[in-house]
């Protein structure tokens, strides 16, 4: 079971720092390994001994990597996005499209995303769909920060945040079998 609990708040974000990737990476280009090198560092203080690491996808985003004797399991920071999560011995669990693109600043599709602070399009007072704004909330294709990572009895606990005015986000999430 991935278990997931979103709390909203209203106080100022600190400390929140973030890292976008280019677009289109050119790899294996030198730079591009040393850049995703450096972003990966920044995140070393959250990996877990083996248990959670972090790496840069064929897309240039940057993903966590969860590998326990319970389950494995894979998350986006754009996006706070689950993307993977197979418990040990069994099937996947999650759906992930075959169309689905990993781009920065674009929605993932399948897995477990975030809809928030609306879900499907969103309605102008008159009820119209606002075309400027992206479907199913502002935070799906924004870079989320971590916030921490542990070791708990029951799995692993990641808390991912995002200030998205006038909203501080905290993500949990919970990879373990059940």
């Amino acid at each position: 079971t991935v278990t997931h609990h979103g709390t909203v708040g209203f106080r100022q974000a600190t400390g929140l720092k973030h890292r976008r990737l280019p677009a289109e990476p050119i790899l294996p280009s030198f730079e591009w390994k040393e850049f995703m090198s450096a972003a990966t560092a920044e995140l070393g203080e959250y990996e877990l001994d083996g248990l959670l690491r972090f790496e840069g996808h064929e897309s240039g985003l940057l993903q966590g990597v969860v590998t326990t004797k319970l389950c494995t399991g894979r998350f986006f920071l754009q996006g706070a996005h689950v993307v993977d999560f197979q418990p040990a011995g069994e099937e996947p669990v999650l759906f992930l499209s075959s169309e689905a693109v990993y781009r920065d600043g674009k929605a993932i599709r399948g897995g477990v995303p975030i809809c928030f602070p609306w879900f499907n399009a969103k309605k102008l007072p008159n009820g119209d769909v606002d075309q400027d704004s992206p479907a199913h909330g502002l935070v799906r294709q924004q870079p989320w920060q971590m916030l921490s990572s542990s070791k708990e009895e029951a799995g692993l606990q990641v808390v991912l945040g995002l200030f998205c005015e006038p909203y501080q986000l905290e993500y949990k999430l919970i990879f373990r079998s059940k």
